[in-house]
């Protein structure tokens, strides 16, 4: 794979799980906070562990991106300086 398209899929993955995740934490303080009881003492644990899952894979995807610009700059930079 090219490293735009790397760059781009991590990007949207990112992106998608963040708004999922961002969601998820809002119901679930929400419920915590003013005692909704939408979810049970299971579904809040599995849906913390969920949460947490998506933002260790969203910090992966940002990482990934953070690499990929880096090595762009720096081919960037070398064809400037031969040039």
């Amino acid at each position: 794979m090219r490293k735009t398209s790397i760059e781009q899929l991590t990007t949207s993955l990112a992106l998608i799980l963040l708004l999922i995740t961002t969601t998820g934490t809002i119901l679930l303080m929400a419920d915590l906070f003013f005692k909704l009881d939408i979810f049970n003492s299971i579904q809040e644990k599995a849906l913390g562990f969920v949460l947490v899952s998506m933002f260790l894979v969203i910090v992966s995807s940002v990482v990934i991106n953070i690499m990929i610009n880096i090595g762009i700059i720096a081919e960037t930079l070398q064809k400037r300086d031969s040039s």
